[in-house]
């Protein structure tokens, strides 16, 4: 578990990025890696998305395009100053936007 912001450099030095999920497709895989594999009852996993550098204006963290979004109920509200996507377990997997320091699992790709 890290938070988004100790992810940074340990991503850069090994040349993954935090997951972009680009369809309905990827979204009901990952939901099912979370289920299975998370057991906290209050956070999912960091995949990359956020919106530090201009609110509401969310990209990913492996450049490509930001086309395909899950959020939850009231997702994303920005409550407290939260800049990063999380995929929330429960929430059955739907999206969180979470403050970046928060120290939960992730989930890494990494262009083949």
């Amino acid at each position: 578990m890290a938070s988004v912001i100790h992810l940074g450099v340990l991503l850069l030095i090994s040349g993954l990025v935090l997951v972009s999920v680009a369809d309905v497709e990827e979204q009901e895989f990952l939901k099912s890696v979370i289920l299975s594999n998370i057991v906290s009852i209050t956070y999912g996993a960091w995949i990359g998305g956020y919106d530090a550098v201009m609110e509401d204006n969310w990209k990913l963290s492996d450049g490509s395009a930001f086309t395909f979004a899950a959020w939850g109920a009231g997702e994303p509200n920005d409550a407290n100053g939260e800049n990063c996507m999380e995929m929330h377990r429960p929430t059955d997997g739907k999206y969180n936007d979470l403050v970046c320091d928060n120290s939960i699992a992730y989930i890494c790709a990494q262009d083949m």
